[in-house]
């Protein structure tokens, strides 16, 4: 019996996305977590996203801001 398909053959490989860009390094290296409210998560995401930050940036501005000093 002939394959209809030639894709078995083919080497494995994930497809780039388009307009992917590759994502700066940070130097971040300890993990943070914690829980939230569904309503803080909503509202913190969308800030970062308007604001074209990372959630680490974001959150290390909001500490600043919290202790009084200008970043």
């Amino acid at each position: 019996m002939e394959e209809a398909s030639t894709t078995l053959e083919a080497p494995e490989h994930a497809p780039t996305p388009p307009n992917r860009t590759s994502r700066k390094k940070t130097g971040r290296t300890v993990p943070f977590g914690t829980k939230v409210t569904a309503e803080f998560d909503e509202a913190f995401r969308e800030l970062a996203f308007k604001k074209k930050m990372k959630h680490a940036e974001m959150l290390e501005e909001m500490l600043a801001l919290y202790q009084g000093k200008d970043k």
